[in-house]
């Protein structure tokens, strides 16, 4: 004679939604919801009242209603009651539907450059001995910055900083710029869906590089958007 298997109790416990639906989603689905809650309980109230109204007329209870008012002292109080109830209902739809709602943050998109961009700290001394601009006493010093700013051997630095001597035109700059800053609108257009054409406004900030064309120029014509977009370029150290 066989045991008999006993079952094992299977855990109570609730499905993990993170394993198969982004986080990110659900926390914008549920901010969605949050928003519009207001809106959509007065629109449940005013349909309960158009509802509610219209079984009164079909029933002739409004009209019996409004004839009784009417002789008596209850015509004006009624009358004001109810447009008043009607404009404020209105006046809180027309709030909640036609607000402007603030949008913070939709996505982003930072630049990974490659590895052969990686700086190690030991190459810093070097170079900067290398293009003989600096004096012994400054070379020290930033030894001092750059060991205190937590900055290690993958911190990555344009290519052209390590040539010698460094590349520094305006060309190389601009360069930097288009892989840096397209790289990263093509990869948050990706994310986010967006076409540039619906895009209204770009803001591009940069303390050092302020060429003409400006940056917001560049990002505007490079993705082909629309030539009303308002665009603001920011620059100088205050950009920072």
């Amino acid at each position: 004679m066989q045991p008999t298997r006993v079952a094992k109790p299977r855990p109570n416990y609730f499905y993990d939604y993170r394993a198969s639906v982004s986080e990110k989603f659900i926390r914008r689905g549920l901010y969605v919801c949050c928003r519009s809650l207001p809106a959509a309980i007065l629109l449940a109230i005013a349909a309960s009242l158009t509802l509610e109204l219209g079984n009164l007329l079909r029933t002739g209870e409004l009209i019996r209603l409004w004839s009784v008012a009417s002789q008596t002292d209850l015509t004006f109080n009624l009358v004001t009651v109810v447009l008043c109830s009607s404009v404020l209902l209105a006046a809180l739809l027309s709030f909640f539907l036609l607000q402007t709602r603030p949008v913070y943050l939709v996505d982003f998109s930072c630049y990974k450059p490659p590895d052969s961009w990686k700086w190690p700290r030991q190459w810093h001394s070097h170079c900067t001995v290398a293009c003989k601009k600096f004096t012994p006493e400054s070379i020290d010093f930033q030894g001092k910055i750059l060991a205190r700013s937590g900055l290690g051997d993958d911190t990555y630095l344009p290519p052209g900083l390590a040539q010698q001597p460094p590349a520094i035109s305006m060309s190389d700059a601009r360069w930097e710029f288009e892989q840096v800053c397209f790289t990263a609108v093509r990869d948050v257009l990706a994310k986010t869906g967006v076409h540039p054409r619906q895009i209204g406004c770009v803001i591009v900030n940069c303390s050092l590089f302020n060429p003409t064309p400006s940056l917001s120029a560049m990002v505007m014509n490079h993705f082909k958007m629309s030539s009303n977009v308002i665009n603001y370029n920011l620059g100088a150290w205050a950009a920072q």
